[in-house]
């Protein structure tokens, strides 16, 4: 299965009382993979997501949880075509596992990518990687607005992290990055050893350099709760997959 992973806010914005009509549609906009700049006045396309059909919600989220800022649409593969669009999926095994979630700390290393509204290309898509640190993992939920200055806020689970992340950037990829030595052939490493999926984008905190992040686990509760039975749902290094055990789609 193909799956857009996003931040609750995106398509639901009345969730975290932001005021403005909640969107019906949205546009994907992805690199077109034959593109010459020398030739070719566009590179990208821009390919209709429906998030409401004649009322019905396209979009999964955690409606058993209300503190989770993450949403899951499902997509349909013929609509994406990797011999037209230049994008790679991820598989799910390279979501952080519980295991491996459990021995993050502050201070470990983080990096995310995404784009800046009107300053990452006319033609084509240049995202910008940024890179910080965990900062905290409360044990409670935290008072979230949509905007600074708007009194209604939402609680909701989220880490803190390091980095200077912008407003417009929200469910966005944030990477878990173990230090380089932990990749030295003979070197054994007390850490977790691989890089993963360690959570979404969901907030920021203008001047603060710090963002809000729900944490994988939230969103691989949605696509659990919403995948076929004989879905592949495998998170881990997949060294540690069983023998026989299917392959991720």
């Amino acid at each position: 299965a193909l799956m857009l992973v996003t931040a609750r806010h995106i398509v639901d914005p009345g969730w975290l009382f932001c005021p403005v009509s909640p969107p019906e549609t949205v546009y994907m906009r992805l690199n077109k993979k034959d593109y010459d700049p020398k030739k070719d006045s566009n590179g990208v396309a821009y390919l209709k997501v429906t998030l409401v059909d004649h009322g019905a919600k396209k979009y999964l989220v955690r409606d058993d949880d209300d503190e989770v800022d993450a949403a899951i649409v499902p997509l349909n593969w013929e609509d994406y075509s990797q011999d037209k669009y230049d994008f790679l999926p991820l598989a799910l095994s390279l979501f952080g596992s519980p295991e491996e979630l459990k021995q993050m700390e502050i201070g470990d290393s983080i990096a995310s990518g995404g784009l800046l509204s009107k300053g990452s290309g006319e033609k084509r898509n240049y995202p910008f990687f940024k890179f910080g640190n965990i900062s905290n993992i409360p044990d409670e939920p935290i008072k979230i607005a949509c905007a600074p200055g708007l009194p209604e806020r939402r609680l909701e689970r989220v880490w803190f992290i390091a980095a200077n992340l912008i407003e417009g950037n929200s469910g966005s990829p944030i990477f878990y990055t173990p230090p380089e030595v932990c990749s030295i052939a003979g070197v054994t490493c007390n850490l977790v050893s691989r890089p993963f999926v360690l959570g979404v984008q969901s907030s920021t905190f203008g001047g603060a350099d710090i963002a809000g992040m729900t944490p994988i686990e939230d969103v691989f509760k949605i696509i659990e709760k919403g995948a076929p039975l004989e879905e592949d749902l495998f998170r881990d290094d997949e060294t540690k997959r069983d023998a026989g055990a299917a392959k991720p789609r």
